[in-house]
């Protein structure tokens, strides 16, 4: 019997497609969530430059 992790890889390998929409999707969502938590730090943890 196939464990979970096995049949993952397994159907990865067989559509690119949605292997590598997946990777942008989650490559995309951390750089906006880096991009968003550097600016709220920036803006309200550090205040304006003056």
């Amino acid at each position: 019997m196939a464990t979970p992790h096995e049949c993952t890889l397994a159907s990865s390998r067989c559509d690119w497609t949605y292997t590598l929409a997946s990777v942008a999707m989650l490559a995309l969502a951390r750089a906006l969530n880096t991009t968003v938590f550097t600016v709220v730090d920036a803006i309200l943890f550090r205040g304006y430059p003056e």
